[in-house]
């Protein structure tokens, strides 16, 4: 082997520090948006907080140029804004707000933007939280404290003790050494320290304990017990003949037990500690304005920016230092207030597209979606498919049939009997619809449905469909009978 130089001629796009900025930026949800305003704040004293009374509106789409152009000139990204260009730059171009519309033809609209903040709650205390906290109110030996611990320790999210004696006996040695009847007595303390079933074994014993702390008095209390004791079996095979006669019961009175059954929680220690969920408010809104859908960004909540003209003077200083520290704490902050316009721009064109396409969803919902690719809005914007993704990751739509991910507008096609396509998702909408009208002691299969759709024109393997249904949560035919 010998070293040697060789020339190779290749292009190759290099994405500046800005650039990528610009890109991460369009695929962030709107609270990690706000998160990143915050921290810009923070770090860029060129950046300052504008009250929303104050805000101008956004720059015009010519100002701003699509995000496809900024690809193709990285280096002005890199380029350094002079002195003179702080105090030349317009006003426009030093603020940033969600204030901009279009309609689904392209259209500018100058609606108001809707003011919503999302709800945040406190931090949710953990089901062993609650359970420990509630040990604590109770005067215990060391012994049985470091048992009931342990205990707590091995239940799973559902509320069950998932470990056998043994196996908590593992956890306790070499300190406490703990009999089978010190363990047991504090799993019964475990269990009445917070809602009945907590520390059951299985459903079984977990609906057992909840049918335990019902009054004595409660209406078929008795034949519940019976059927989780004896007849658990029949009961999970949906096999309800059988079960009325064991019971010796008629269907209307088995009704009333399973109703009973059903009231249950089967996993109290999921609604116990149910983490709790982050309101989403949507990043584009969608109304009719004139027999044409029209979209708008949702308001940023009195939330802008803009560059202080605190510094201007110190422009003028002879500390190179200075002038370098602000020159390029100036183009940082210039780039993400475009970067952010940008995102906006990107974001609404993405939206008015979809919406376009989609019209049908906007006057008949679900049914009436047709079949949309990433690839066919990248097509209509001349944009790239990974920003198209990036702009819909994490953004919602508020339509006049509630809030939607923007990704729940795309999906396959499948065939149709005139030779056109229609939306996987309306032939869920179907399906679902289908299902809600069956007869409820006759529940339609997997098999009918698909059969059924195939009379009305859509070809759907049986298998397709149980995928559908089981994305939709839907269970099988045999779990959908009714008892009556």
């Amino acid at each position: 082997m010998k070293q040697a130089l060789h020339l190779q001629q290749g292009q190759r796009l290099q994405l500046s520090t800005q650039l990528q900025q610009s890109i991460r930026l369009l695929q962030l949800s709107r609270e990690e948006i706000r998160q990143e305003i915050t921290s810009a704040l923070e770090s860029n004293p060129l950046l300052e907080e504008r009250e929303s009374d104050a805000l101008p509106d956004m720059p015009s789409d010519a100002d701003l140029g699509p995000l496809a152009d900024l690809l193709t000139e990285p280096q002005q990204a890199d380029r350094a804004f002079s002195e003179d260009e702080w105090r030349d730059t317009p006003g426009v171009d030093r603020h940033w707000e969600h204030s901009r519309s279009l309609s689904s033809t392209g259209r500018s609209t100058d609606d108001a933007a809707y003011d919503q903040e999302p709800l945040w709650e406190s931090k949710q205390d953990s089901l062993s939280d609650i359970l420990l906290e509630g040990l604590s109110l109770h005067r215990l030996s060391d012994s049985d404290q470091r048992i009931a611990q342990a205990l707590i320790g091995c239940l799973d999210g559902r509320g069950y003790l998932t470990a056998t004696y043994d196996e908590v006996r593992q956890v306790l040695r070499p300190e406490i050494e703990a009999e089978d009847d010190e363990i047991d007595s504090m799993l019964h303390l475990v269990q009445s320290l917070s809602d009945p079933g907590i520390g059951a074994r299985d459903l079984a014993a977990c609906l057992t304990l909840q049918l335990n702390a019902l009054p004595e008095g409660t209406s078929d209390l008795q034949k519940a017990q019976e059927v989780i004791h004896e007849h658990f079996a029949l009961l999970s095979s949906h096999r309800y003949e059988t079960l009325a006669g064991e019971l010796n019961i008629d269907a209307p009175a088995l009704a009333k037990v399973l109703e009973l059954i059903q009231s249950l929680d089967p996993k109290p220690g999921e609604r116990l500690a149910a983490p709790l969920t982050q309101a989403v408010t949507p990043d584009v809104l969608v109304h009719r304005q004139d027999d044409v859908w029209t979209v708008k960004l949702e308001h940023e909540s009195a939330r802008g920016i803009r560059i202080s003209d605190d510094y201007q003077p110190y422009l003028d200083a002879e500390d190179q230092t200075t002038r370098k520290y602000l020159k390029e704490h100036l183009r940082e902050a210039q780039w993400f207030i475009r970067s952010l316009q940008q995102r906006d721009q990107t974001i609404l064109s993405v939206a008015a597209q979809i919406v376009s396409v989609q019209r049908g969803f906007m006057d008949e919902g679900d049914k009436a979606l047709v079949p949309l690719t990433l690839k066919d809005i990248a097509q209509a914007l001349d944009l790239h498919e990974s920003t198209v993704s990036r702009a819909v990751d994490q953004k919602y739509l508020l339509t006049p049939h509630g809030l939607f991910p923007l990704k729940h507008f795309f999906s396959t096609g499948l065939a149709t009997a005139s030779g056109s396509q229609t939306s996987s998702r309306a032939a869920q909408a179907r399906i679902r619809k289908m299902i809600e009208s069956e007869p409820p002691l006759k529940p339609i299969s997997d098999s009918r449905l698909a059969a059924q759709l195939e009379k009305e024109g859509i070809s759907i393997a049986r298998r397709t469909v149980a995928k559908y249904r089981e994305q939709m949560n839907i269970p099988p035919a045999s779990q959908r009978k009714s008892v009556i």
